[in-house]
């Protein structure tokens, strides 16, 4: 999966399919980044959604005081243009401001494709339409394993939004090295 037209290409068949927000785990903070910016070309947000992105965006950092010398940091300029087109990324090294933005504008609809960590299923009421899996296995620190069920239904479980979503979408992504 590490193509930037496979990336584009599964995206499309997502907005076809009406398959979003979707949140897509992979197992490794570079990978999140990386399948993210595979889609620079892609954008799914209208201009009202922008609109109120920007206007969000900008009241916090006022609010918390982010200054000038922040938003020069390589994560935030990365980050910046991909949220105002409706995707991110997220994970345990994302600046902790950044964290709550991207959370706040997936809960209120306006992140649409997010990739994220395991992490990010852990405590966190972020419920889409459909979860990605990039694949069924992680490195535990010692090995690459596969994932224990828990784990699975953890992630599994963010498909769905109650109240909003009759059924909610599980996409495992297979590669022939599996495990």
């Amino acid at each position: 999966f590490d193509n930037k037209n496979f990336w584009l290409n599964f995206v499309k068949m997502l907005m076809r399919g009406d398959y979003l927000p979707a949140v897509v785990f992979a197992f490794a903070r570079r990978k999140t980044q990386k399948y993210m910016q595979y889609l620079e070309s892609i954008n799914l947000t209208t201009t009202s959604e922008k609109s109120h992105i920007k206007s969000f965006i900008n009241k916090t950092f006022e609010k918390i005081h982010v200054r000038q010398e922040h938003l020069e940091l390589p994560q935030i300029r990365l980050l910046m243009d991909f949220i105002e087109r409706g995707i991110a990324f997220h994970h345990s090294g994302l600046i902790p401001f950044m964290k709550e933005i991207i959370e706040v504008l997936l809960k209120r609809g306006y992140i649409k494709l997010l990739f994220a960590t395991e992490t990010f299923s852990m405590g966190l009421n972020m419920p889409t339409r459909t979860v990605v899996f990039t694949q069924l296995s992680k490195f535990d620190g010692k090995e690459n394993r596969t994932l224990l069920s828990g784990e699975y239904i953890q992630m599994a479980g963010r498909a769905g939004r109650r109240g909003m979503d009759s059924v909610g979408h599980v996409i495992n992504l297979q590669t022939p090295n599996f495990l």
